[in-house]
C-alpha cells in the first residue's frame, strides 16, 4: 500500500545520495506491545511491495520481537545474578 508519495523521501534521498524506490515498515511487536520498527528498502524485482511480500516480513517481524523479548530477559538475569554475587562478597 502506498502510504505516501515519492516527494516525502526525496529531502532524505538528497541528503544521503540514495535513491527510494519503496519501502516496507513493519513493527516488531511481542504480545501487542511495539518494540522495535524495521524496514526493507527498493525491492530488487519490482517497484511496489506486495501482499506476499508484506506477509513474509510481519512473519520475520514477529520473530525479531520473540528474540528481542529472550534477549532481555537474558540480559536481565545475568544482570541479576552479577548483582547477586556482588552482594555475597
Amino acid at each position: 500500500r502506498q502510504v505516501s508519495t515519492q516527494s516525502t523521501w526525496e529531502s532524505i534521498d538528497m541528503k544521503t545520495g540514495y535513491r527510494t524506490k519503496s519501502i516496507l515498515c513493519m513493527p516488531v511487536k511481542y504480545q501487542n506491545s511495539v518494540m522495535a520498527v524495521t524496514q526493507l528498502v527498493n525491492k530488487q524485482d519490482a517497484t511496489a511491495f506486495t501482499e506476499e511480500d508484506e506477509e513474509m516480513f510481519a512473519t520475520f517481524a514477529t520473530y525479531a520481537g520473540i528474540a528481542l523479548r529472550n534477549s532481555r530477559l537474558y540480559r536481565s538475569v545475568m544482570y541479576e545474578q552479577k548483582k547477586k554475587k556482588k552482594k555475597k562478597k
